[in-house]
């Protein structure tokens, strides 16, 4: 019976891992419209998100969001343990808060939607 608990235990280790999301110089990264990508670990682009689809930070623990100055067509942030910017950051078209707060240290976040 030992056995069979440790193999669970081993099994539901290696599930329970958490998603990072890096963009690397050059890259396209684009997101469809109605397109989501829901990313529970840290954010570090370095070239624009394209496109009209939403990102979500949806950690539950701190998030670190460095865009590097890039833009993010349309975040939403649903992380109660908060997010911290580690880079300047642009917003496009929405900003969204469903939980948490953001902390922006001495970064910028930018919003270029009029």
């Amino acid at each position: 019976m030992k056995k069979s608990y440790a193999l669970f235990a081993a099994m539901f280790l290696t599930l329970t891992s958490m998603a990072q999301l890096r963009i690397q110089s050059g890259a396209i990264f684009y997101l469809n419209s109605g397109a989501s990508v829901a990313v529970d670990g840290d954010v570090t682009s370095f070239a624009d998100i394209q496109g009209p689809g939403t990102v979500e930070l949806k950690g539950t623990t701190s998030q670190i969001l460095n865009m590097n100055g890039f833009a993010i067509p349309n975040l939403i942030v649903n992380n109660p343990a908060s997010v911290a910017l580690g880079g300047s950051a642009v917003v496009s078209s929405t900003f969204n808060f469903t939980a948490g707060k953001v902390d922006r240290k001495s970064t910028r976040l930018n919003s270029s939607h009029t």
